[in-house]
């Protein structure tokens, strides 16, 4: 197969090609296909084309299947083409691709997205800096702090000192000496 190459107005009238519209729910692998004749699709707006295709009755069982979970995308979710709202026409989104026999189409990939559940953001701030008193201010700035500075904690000067007690382990090199090799 040839690498898809976008659609342009003057390329697509030059050549009259059939539409391959792929609604796709959610984040699934194959969605609902619907292919229009050359000729019918041209001046339609793509939600249009999209809204005749949900429409449509005669549906195989697997197909139906694949519009309910379409229909259930759509409550509370929306169309997408390439990342984005569907606008325009199918020769401005669509992609010329080509058969293994040869023929060449037009093809549209659309999604239909919802919104991921289980999660809202929350109106305030879960955890909040607590209030200054007496208008604390950073020496380097002027700006308010958030609160009382924190004492800087010695840790260089305290490891040191363990490590010279022989209170830490594992401080340096280990060497071999001493140790038994089992085989």
């Amino acid at each position: 197969m040839t690498k898809p190459e976008k659609a342009g107005k003057t390329k697509v009238f030059e050549q009259v090609l059939p539409l391959v519209l792929e609604i796709i729910p959610g984040q699934a692998a194959e969605g609902l296909i619907d292919v229009y004749e050359p000729g019918s699709y041209e001046e339609k707006p793509l939600r249009e084309l999209c809204k005749m295709t949900l429409n449509e009755k005669n549906w195989s069982i697997e197909d139906q299947q694949i519009l309910e979970d379409v229909n259930r995308q759509l409550a509370g979710g929306r169309l997408i083409c390439r990342g984005r709202a569907i606008e325009g026409t199918a020769l401005d989104q669509g992609v010329v691709e080509e058969t293994e026999a040869g023929e060449r189409y037009l093809y549209v990939s659309i999604r239909a997205i919802k919104p991921q559940e289980g999660g809202s953001l929350p109106s305030r701030p879960v955890v909040q800096a607590p209030r200054t008193r007496g208008g604390d201010r950073d020496g380097a700035t002027g700006k308010e702090t958030a609160g009382p500075r924190l004492p800087e904690m010695p840790r260089r000067a305290a490891a040191t000192h363990r490590a010279q007690e022989g209170g830490v382990r594992g401080s340096g090199p280990r060497s071999r000496e001493g140790c038994t090799v089992r085989k």
